[in-house]
């Protein structure tokens, strides 16, 4: 999943940590993920309402064997890749959700459209 987004920071550039540039990543590819394998549709075609359904999947990614690894890791690029070790607390999604309104305000910012 090829994912390309820049993390913000207050002055226009980017910055940040290994880690906070994976966890952004893995929210971003989550969705994308999500999007066109269940949707059929690209991030910039998201709607409101499509995101509601998407928060719903984070506290319980069903169908579990297709969302949620068991037992081997698989490395992002297999196509059977699951994105998720387990369902998400409510902390967890609450911060998913920061994280993917954070880089959707970047690339309206941006002028980002597929």
């Amino acid at each position: 999943m090829g994912s390309s987004f820049a993390l913000p920071a207050g002055n226009g550039h980017t910055q940040g940590s290994v880690a906070t540039f994976d966890t952004y990543r893995k929210e971003s590819e989550r969705l994308l993920l999500w999007s066109i394998t269940e949707l059929k549709k690209p991030r910039s075609f998201l709607t409101h309402k499509d995101l509601l359904v998407y928060r719903r999947l984070l506290a319980d990614p069903q169908p579990a064997q297709r969302w949620v690894m068991t037992g081997r890791k698989v490395a992002r690029a297999d196509l059977s890749w699951p994105p998720f070790a387990e369902p998400l607390t409510p902390s967890s999604e609450r911060q998913a959700f920061v994280i993917l309104n954070t880089l959707f305000a970047r690339l309206l910012n941006a002028g980002y459209r597929e």
